[in-house]
């Protein structure tokens, strides 16, 4: 493919779903698409490197070139939220992949639990993470990455080890005088028979091996007696009722409160956990931990997948992607992110190794896209300036040679009222010089959002406003808080407030983010002073 194909079709304005950038695909993305099936590839892609793309050419590869062996119906897609997979959902069909699953990771965990406990609304974590600043101790000492280690995982396996040594009772079941079932021959069974069972599933079946041979021990013995048969029933029932049963919520919640409570867990974490539970409710950062005890108690009730795609991977813990590997029989994975846009520190990790670590080092094959596709020269190097020595040890983007319009940044008024009316005057004038099929005006807060459709609403103009129960990305002039703009893309953004109370030197990150949505345009409003993280950055001449 040219060069100069390649910038035109850059160069051209995009609609309102995923850009397909078919005819682009270049050397380093065509090694990823056609690698090796039985493995994990690790994709670190920059922003606009188009990794999502390669990601969902890949499946078409393997279907074309594994067919009869792995079907679409057995791969899946993991995206960051529901509104992401409107984003692409428009782009399988057309690569001949539409029967392939598309869900979130927080979906498919509530599914699997066959929704026992209901996803509690992530609006207050986010607000507690995004509304304002948080420091570095902070995020340290955060549930989520306690949650996500796999430590926890580890205390779990011991739980859950102690619950298999006590599904054979270490007593014998004696019906009736002179009838008697040895804990050794029940033993026997389980190990025999059982081995390669979930848990709940040997508990289910030794209960129903004693049940046939206390069958077989009346009908040899010739017991007919009515009453004696109802006391035999009896004793058998209430023998098999004290054989351990859990379901995934029960024994999740027996680690943070009562007599089984772990020890290693930090208090405050155990209380909130506790009282959310007893609502009936799980958190985001509970869904690993909950969808691999399903799994080690009642096994994979569905056929393994074949392939699984996971996006924005750099957001997900290790335990998270441990539990996916339960849903394999082989291992076969695409994941793919970016450190650099590793704005959820409170659950996700720093360093691709955290979940390299595993597989063997042969299962596992690590690719960097450095290369920008998405937005300017002009905006590419602005955005980072933002992340100056930031970056993790991943490499910087390196812009395709596009130029465009240089980046702004711009006081906006000293008070709410004249910052509101600009921000409306800039998003106005841009629709009206029809250069921009998509604009977005990107807020810190969800707050902030709401006051700016407000505004635009009292104005007379026609905005959509993206929280975090978003469904649906609708295109036109959209407001959306910089934490729900990741994945997403847009001919000219307007970064509403860049200044210093509202980007902290923590927040370089999410203000990366949040430039780099723009493919042509990119203007940056403040209030007060301007942020610190833009003190590397020196306006054209």
């Amino acid at each position: 493919m040219s060069d100069e194909f390649l910038l035109y079709r850059l160069g051209e304005n995009k609609d309102n779903k995923l850009r397909d950038i078919v005819s682009t695909i270049q050397e380093e993305q065509d090694r990823i698409i056609r690698a090796e099936r039985n493995k994990a590839l690790f994709i670190q892609g920059v922003a606009g490197s188009g990794k999502t793309t390669v990601a969902l050419h890949r499946l078409a590869f393997l279907l074309y070139q594994y067919e009869g062996r792995i079907k679409a119906e057995r791969m899946i897609i993991f995206a960051p939220n529901r509104m992401f997979l409107d984003y692409i959902s428009g782009v399988l069909p057309e690569l001949g992949v539409g029967d392939i699953s598309q869900t979130t990771y927080s979906d498919w965990a509530i599914g699997l639990l066959q929704h026992e406990v209901a996803l509690s609304d992530p609006s207050e974590t986010m607000a507690y993470w995004f509304e304002q600043p948080r420091t570095h101790a902070e995020l340290e000492q955060a549930s989520g990455l306690y949650k996500g280690s796999l430590d926890f995982k580890e205390a779990i396996d011991e739980r859950l080890k102690e619950l298999a040594d006590n599904i054979v009772p270490d007593v014998p079941f004696m019906p009736l005088p002179r009838m008697e079932l040895k804990p050794e021959q029940m033993q026997e069974w389980h190990d025999t028979d059982y081995g390669e069972q979930s848990l709940m599933e040997k508990r289910d079946r030794l209960a129903s091996r004693i049940r046939r041979w206390l069958e077989s021990e009346l009908k040899t013995k010739g017991i007919a007696d009515k009453k004696l048969r109802s006391t035999a029933l009896s004793k058998l029932n209430a023998f098999v009722k004290r054989m351990p049963s859990y379901t995934a919520v029960k024994l999740y919640a027996s680690l943070f409160k009562g007599k089984q409570a772990l020890t290693t867990v930090p208090k405050p974490i155990a209380k909130t956990t506790s009282e959310r539970l007893a609502r009936g409710e799980a958190a985001a950062e509970d869904l690993a931990a909950l969808a691999y005890i399903q799994l080690r108690l009642y096994g994979l009730q569905n056929a393994p997948f074949d392939h699984v795609v996971i996006d924005e991977a750099q957001d997900y813990s290790p335990f998270q992607l441990e539990t996916l590997k339960l849903c394999q029989r082989t291992v076969s994975m695409t994941v793919l992110g970016d450190l650099q846009q590793g704005i959820h520190g409170y659950t996700g990790i720093r360093d691709w190794d955290e979940l390299k670590q595993l597989f063997p080092d042969d299962q596992a094959d690590f690719f960097e896209l450095n290369r920008s596709y998405r937005s300017t020269m002009e905006i590419i190097e602005f955005a980072n300036v933002i992340l100056g020595g930031m970056t993790g040890g991943v490499k910087p983007a390196v812009p395709v040679f596009r130029s465009g319009d240089p980046v702004t940044v711009e006081h906006a008024g000293a008070t709410n009222g004249d910052w509101l009316r600009r921000i409306a005057d800039t998003a106005r004038q841009w629709q009206e010089a029809g250069e921009y099929d998509t604009i977005a005006i990107v807020g810190r807060t969800a707050r902030e959002c709401e006051d700016i459709y407000s505004y635009f609403m009292r104005d007379g103009m026609t905005a959509s406003l993206v929280l975090s129960k978003q469904p649906a990305y609708d295109g036109g002039l959209t407001i959306v808080p910089v934490y729900l703009s990741k994945g997403l893309e847009f001919d000219a953004v307007l970064v509403a407030d860049a200044g210093s109370d509202a980007y902290g030197p923590m927040d370089a990150k999410l203000l990366y983010v949040g430039c780099t949505r723009a493919l042509h345009k990119l203007t940056l409003f403040y209030r007060d002073t301007r942020t610190s993280l833009l003190e590397g950055w020196h306006p054209a001449d």
